[in-house]
């Protein structure tokens, strides 16, 4: 039968946060994040390095919203008849 073993952060030795310039390699493996991982870690987790990652994917993900909302809309304006564009010519009646 399945047993579940119980980690707990006392099962690890308390070490410093981690420096922040090894976080991106952390990110680089979110395939091979298990419980275990994150049990692991967890002595070595700190809230400046937290509000730092966190504060570098929001800049990170507003500028692919910003730059996905530009091409979006250029590809719209190209898909446009030259009536709404503007581009059409003014006949003058």
């Amino acid at each position: 039968m399945y047993e579940e073993q119980s980690v707990s952060v006392s099962d690890f030795p308390q070490t410093l946060p981690q420096p922040f310039n090894q976080i991106p390699a952390l990110w680089l493996g979110v395939t091979q994040m298990t419980e275990g991982f994150f049990a692991q870690e967890a002595p070595r987790a700190s809230g400046s390095n937290m509000l730092v990652s966190v504060l570098i994917l929001a800049v990170v993900t507003a500028a692919l919203s910003a730059i996905s909302s530009v091409i979006g809309n250029i590809a719209k304006m190209a898909t446009m008849p030259a009536a709404y564009t503007g581009d059409a010519k003014i006949l003058d009646c």
